[in-house]
C-alpha cells in the first residue's frame, strides 16, 4: 500500500491515481459552461449513483409546479429542465419556464466553480458494479471492461473515492450551499428525501405532487418505458447490496477497506 493524498492505495495504482486526478481537473474544468448562469445549482454524482433518477423526480415536480400532468413518459424531456453539462445540453435548456434557479447535472466531482449543489453518494461496490455493468452498453466502452470486473473496480475505486472524497470536503466547508443525498437512503424513502431536496432547494412542492413524482418514476415503470420505446434498459433493477451477489469476498473487502469509511462519513454529513 501506498499513501497518496492522504488515501491507501496499491503501489501498483499508485501512477493510475496521479494520472486520473490530472485527467479529472481537466474534464470538470472543460465540463464549465462559460454561460452557466451564477445562482446554479448542480446535482452531482460518479456515475450510476443516482442522479439522473433524482433529476427525473425533480423535474417531475417542477412540471406539475407549472400546471403539466406528468407520467412516467414526462410531457417535457428532463434534460430541457436539468441539463446534463457532461453532454452540453445547456445551450438547450429551458429552466427559466420552470424553475428559479438553474439546475444541471454532471458526473464531475466538485470544483471550486461550483454555487451550490446537490451531491449524491451510493454505497461504493454497488455504484461500481452498476458503472461496470453500463458499460456493456456501448461498443466503445467494452474494452474497458474485458479484463473483468476485478481490474475494473480496482480502477475505478480510486474514481469514486475522489468524487466522494470532494463533494464531503464541500459540505464540511460550506454547509449552506452543498448537500449530500446517499442514494440508499433516496431508495428506501424516496417520497421523504425529495421533499428534503425540494424543500432545500426552495422548491414549494406538495406531498401530493411529490407522491406523483416518486409514483411515475419506479424503477419497473422506467425499464417499461425505455423498453415500449425500444430503447436499452437505462435503469437497472435500482436494488441495494446487489454487489454482495456478484463480486467475490476479496474484492468486496477491498472496496470497503478504502471507500467504506468514507461512504460512512458520508452518511453522517446526509443525516
Amino acid at each position: 500500500m501506498k499513501l497518496i493524498d492522504g488515501i491507501p492505495i496499491l503501489k501498483r495504482l499508485s501512477l493510475h491515481w496521479k494520472t486520473a486526478r490530472r485527467q479529472r481537473r481537466a474534464k470538470a474544468n472543460a465540463t464549465r459552461p462559460d454561460h452557466l448562469p451564477a445562482n446554479h445549482c448542480l446535482i452531482a454524482s460518479f456515475p450510476r449513483s443516482g442522479n439522473t433518477w433524482l433529476s427525473r423526480l425533480i423535474a417531475d415536480v417542477l412540471m406539475q409546479r407549472r400546471g403539466l400532468v406528468t407520467q412516467t413518459k414526462l410531457p417535457v424531456n428532463e434534460r430541457e429542465i436539468i441539463p446534463d453539462l457532461d453532454r452540453g445540453d445547456l445551450e438547450h435548456c429551458r429552466h427559466v419556464d420552470f424553475a428559479p434557479i438553474c439546475l444541471a447535472k454532471t458526473h464531475v466531482p466538485f470544483m471550486q466553480w461550483m454555487n451550490r449543489g446537490v451531491f449524491l453518494l451510493r454505497q461504493p461496490a454497488d455504484s461500481l458494479l452498476s458503472y461496470y455493468h453500463f458499460h456493456f452498453r456501448y461498443p466503445e466502452r467494452l474494452p474497458l471492461v474485458t479484463a473483468g470486473i476485478h481490474r475494473f473496480c480496482e480502477r475505478e475505486l480510486v474514481e469514486w473515492y475522489a468524487h466522494a472524497q470532494s463533494f464531503i470536503w464541500a459540505v464540511e466547508n460550506s454547509p449552506s450551499r452543498f448537500r449530500i443525498v446517499t442514494y440508499e437512503s433516496l431508495l428506501e424513502s424516496p417520497a421523504e428525501q425529495l421533499k428534503k431536496v425540494a424543500d432545500w432547494l426552495e422548491i414549494p412542492a406538495t406531498d401530493a405532487e411529490i407522491q406523483i413524482a416518486v409514483n411515475n418514476n419506479e424503477f419497473a415503470k422506467l425499464n417499461q418505458k425505455d423498453a415500449a420505446s425500444g430503447n436499452l434498459k437505462f435503469f437497472r433493477n435500482g436494488k441495494k447490496d446487489s454487489a454482495k451477489k456478484e463480486m467475490t469476498k476479496d474484492l468486496l473487502g477491498r472496496i470497503q477497506s478504502v471507500c467504506g469509511p468514507l461512504y460512512e462519513s458520508a452518511v453522517r454529513l446526509a443525516e
